[in-house]
């Protein structure tokens, strides 16, 4: 079972789109850092969490995962919100593929860990590509 905190932040993002131009005027007007900022409530996090499906990935909630979530979701938003444009474009390519292979369909998130969808990628170690 693959056990990644990246697919939870994943699904949690998907939730934060509304939420975040208040968060980011609130921020503007209290003239702080996003640092001390969260989108949500680990309460809510944790609700979202338990609604994803879970097949194959263990999902779980700890102070790790909540940076990470911060990270995506504020700190590095515009990067977060590239990524996600791309998944409609090598999605389809990637379930398709898995499918004829008879392997589960979420494997597709793998290419978001690694590559973060860039085919122009490259590993500390030379690997080059969406899934390195």
């Amino acid at each position: 079972m693959l056990s990644n905190p990246f697919l939870g932040i994943l699904f949690v993002f998907f939730f934060s789109l509304n939420t975040f131009g208040e968060l980011k005027a609130q921020m503007l007007a209290e003239n702080k850092s996003s640092k001390s900022y969260s989108l949500h409530s680990d309460q809510e996090i944790i609700q979202r969490l338990n609604v994803i499906p879970n097949n194959l990935v263990h999902h779980r909630f700890n102070k790790t995962v909540r940076s990470y979530i911060n990270t995506y979701t504020v700190k590095n938003r515009d990067r977060c919100e590239k990524m996600l444009g791309k998944m409609p474009l090598y999605f389809p390519l990637f379930e398709r593929v898995l499918s004829e292979a008879n392997l589960p369909s979420e494997l597709k998130y793998l290419a978001i860990v690694e590559s973060a969808l860039d085919p122009n990628a490259r590993s500390r170690s030379g690997a080059v590509g969406l899934w390195q």
